[in-house]
């Protein structure tokens, strides 16, 4: 055919450079991909953060990745995609596979991004399964382990912390089996801030945590006193160990977050 009077050429000649074929509005030229493609774009990002090895709070791209779940869930975003719960299968309810904290950490993270966008009838609709995701005792007991093993090893303490937070926060006694260990942490990195101080020069400047890295030992040192705290009640021999720490760092610490926490203890 002769390019020359070829269909493409006639159309833009006739409609001004416009080729009609494709959708273009005046008023907003913004593309606006179709709901196939939001969802598989949302369901490669969930995907991906959950089976990330790298927490969020610790790797760029996983952060970067949940962040963008967040924006694209809002009401003036994509709020009507449907997220399908058994991208969480691998990571929560099939708790015996290799799933590493950061493995369950991050499905919580995104899976707690979800219900806050979503409806009251969608969470109604999906009920059986998020019972099945949260409540599974596989995924109970994979918790205890994980927890236990890292506060007797202290590797991933960051990770740790976090877990034995959220399973603290719906039922406080849970983290009961493990204060113990806890408290051991906390009397391990107090020895660690406070040495870190006194090696410090006399004129430096009073630091905060909020500069410090999330995995950083006063980060981690924060976490610990505030689930220690959350039992404190409850705790008997311990608890001259734990008021020994505190008086200690408010005598010897300059990390300004750290001394808000205990002050508001």
């Amino acid at each position: 055919m002769d390019p020359e009077n070829s269909p493409r050429k006639r159309q833009l000649i006739e409609h001004g450079g416009e080729l009609r074929g494709i959708t273009v509005s005046d008023h907003n030229p913004k593309y606006v991909p179709n709901t196939g493609l939001r969802e598989n774009v949302v369901s490669y990002l969930i995907k991906f953060v959950c089976t990330s090895n790298e927490s969020v709070n610790k790797g760029v791209l996983t952060r970067r990745a949940l962040e963008l779940i967040k924006e694209f869930l809002q009401p003036e975003f994509w709020p009507e995609i449907s997220v399908k719960l058994n991208v969480f299968d691998r990571t929560l309810k099939d708790a015996e596979n290799q799933n590493t904290p950061d493995n369950t950490c991050n499905s919580l993270e995104v899976l707690n991004i979800i219900l806050e966008r979503k409806s009251t009838d969608w969470c109604l609709a999906n009920i059986m399964h998020l019972q099945q995701l949260l409540k599974h005792n596989a995924f109970i007991k994979m918790i205890n382990t994980t927890i236990q093993e890292g506060l007797q090893t202290g590797n991933n303490l960051y990770s740790i912390m976090m877990l034995s937070k959220a399973m603290g926060s719906s039922i406080p006694k849970n983290i009961d089996p493990f204060m113990a260990e806890v408290i051991l942490v906390v009397q391990k990195l107090t020895k660690e801030v406070i040495n870190s101080n006194q090696n410090a020069p006399s004129n430096a400047t009073i630091t905060s945590s909020n500069a410090q890295q999330p995995d950083s030992p006063i980060s981690v040192l924060i976490m610990a006193l505030q689930i220690v705290d959350s039992r404190i009640s409850d705790l008997n021999e311990p608890r001259p160990v734990f008021l020994t720490c505190l008086a200690q760092l408010v005598e010897k610490t300059k990390d300004n977050e750290l001394l808000r926490t205990i002050f508001g203890m």
